[in-house]
């Protein structure tokens, strides 16, 4: 059975979740080990409200609820050493993640500057314009 709440990327457009959580047989921790249970499997999983994000908007980031959700042995995802190196094993596949997230945050950051000199269509002026370091008051040097 699997209990609790997290957090998932993709939550409402997603077919497949992998959900990475403790393993424990008897009330014994065995490690931990990844499940995917697929988003059309009703019982026990309920997706939450969309967290809000500040740059990427386009995969929505979910609230995923787990409700004494079975996990039967078709949905359990042993990892290649076993449970008792599970996270040890999860840590090193997000290795080779990271040079792709370091990607998508650097081009963030460089089209930011555009973004903020960009006029709104509701203020007519952009958000530098509209910064309260930007306005010098009268009487004031500008620094």
């Amino acid at each position: 059975m699997l209990n609790g709440e997290a957090l998932i990327t993709g939550g409402t457009v997603s077919k497949l979740h992998l959900i990475f959580a403790r393993a424990c047989e008897d009330g014994t921790e065995e490690g931990i080990g990844g499940s995917s249970p697929s988003v059309t499997r009703p019982d026990g999983l309920r997706l939450g409200h969309r967290e809000p994000t500040m740059g990427l908007r386009a995969i929505p980031e979910m609230e995923v609820i787990f409700e004494d959700m079975y996990v039967g042995p078709d949905m359990v995802v042993m990892p290649p050493s076993g449970l008792k190196r599970g996270f040890a094993d999860l840590m090193n596949a997000y290795n080779a993640q990271r040079v792709g997230a370091g990607t998508v945050a650097l081009g963030l950051a460089q089209g930011a500057p555009t973004s903020l000199r960009s006029t709104s269509p509701k203020s007519g002026s952009s958000l530098i314009d509209r910064s309260p370091s930007s306005r010098v008051c009268s009487g004031c040097s500008p620094t």
